[in-house]
């Protein structure tokens, strides 16, 4: 699914503890990635004493202070965060994460995170947010340019008594480079920063992921008669991995058909939660790309994965937000 797919600063992604201390300052009343193996989903575990939310608020009151070691302890010690990428390892462990938190320093010393929503069930937290931040530092092969840059993420994660075992880490580098090298007007632009995050911990109906895998199955067969009665008449979707939106589900069904043509493939739901009216799946689009897509050049075999979450609505599909790196998406379809 090349054009509605989609490293930028991963590691430091992965350090979900950023979420709320953005949250304190918002609203002080209330504080709110050679790839590894798939990591295997954990066992249940009883629900902990405190929420996400709450569970996170002393790591980013550390954060906030610079307190590295104290923004790590969200994390147990053995922690490993996988990217979105085909080529940058895991992130190991709380020195890991403390490692790529003070080297993005250099590069966005005001960088801050904004959550967006918080997804959580005794077994998986789901986190997704804006960062933003001024460039001031050489990046990604960039020189300073003063400039203002920000991208929208997703973190899937693994919890183990409370704090994070494993998790998944999707980022948009695309945007963020654009943003520092191309003319104003040209470039994509930055994200606002999300008022008030949504938490959602409520119990989710299970038919919903089952509509969701229908839906992958549906695009993998071509069988948009199924497809289009999974997904509302005004859905809207947000393709973060290529800054793309799309409104109402005629747009829909045309971009998945022509993704449709140009792949030789599949998707794969590799784990998915509900909440309330919200789904979330860690996805995995692997194959061939036998037409161009855009931007996209058919030839090289590919494999991506991302994050989606879905929000439904009288049973059916009312928004789709798709977190895809498109840079590494890109790097996999370029000729060597």
């Amino acid at each position: 699914m090349g054009s509605i797919r989609g490293l930028w600063l991963a590691g430091l992604l992965g350090s979900g503890v950023l979420l709320a201390c953005q949250q304190k300052e918002a609203t002080p009343a209330e504080p709110a990635t050679a790839p590894a193996t798939k990591p295997a989903t954990p066992p249940a575990t009883p629900p902990p004493a405190a929420g996400a939310k709450a569970l996170l608020q002393p790591a980013l009151e550390a954060l906030c202070q610079m307190d590295l070691q104290g923004a790590a302890s969200i994390f147990t010690t053995d922690h490993v965060c996988r990217l979105a990428s085909t080529v940058r390892p895991p992130i190991v462990g709380r020195e890991g994460q403390r490692k790529l938190w003070s080297e993005v320093q250099l590069a966005f010393p005001d960088l801050r995170a904004y959550p967006l929503q918080v997804l959580e069930t005794p077994e998986v937290w789901v986190l997704e947010g804006v960062l933003l931040g001024t460039h001031q530092g050489k990046f990604l092969g960039v020189d300073p340019t003063g400039r203002k840059a920000g991208c929208q993420f997703a973190l899937y994660a693994w919890v183990e008594n409370g704090k994070i075992k494993r998790s998944f880490l999707v980022g948009n580098p695309q945007t963020v480079l654009k943003q520092l090298t191309e003319a104003e007007g040209k470039a994509p632009p930055v994200p606002d920063a999300p008022e008030q995050p949504v938490l959602s911990r409520d119990p989710g109906d299970t038919t919903q992921i089952e509509k969701v895998k229908a839906f992958f199955a549906a695009f993998d067969a071509g069988d948009w008669t199924k497809l289009g009665d999974l997904v509302a008449e005004d859905v809207v979707v947000y393709a973060y991995g290529d800054g793309k939106k799309l409104s109402g589900k005629k747009a829909l069904l045309g971009i998945l058909g022509q993704e449709h043509d140009a792949l030789q493939g599949q998707a794969q739901v590799l784990h998915a939660m509900t909440t309330g009216p919200w789904v979330a799946i860690h996805i995995e689009v692997s194959g061939q790309l036998v037409k161009d897509l855009g931007p996209l050049k058919a030839g090289p075999a590919f494999s991506e994965e991302g994050v989606d979450v879905f929000f439904f609505e009288g049973g059916k599909i009312k928004e789709w937000r798709n977190y895809r790196n498109q840079m590494d998406l890109m790097a996999q379809l370029t000729p060597r």
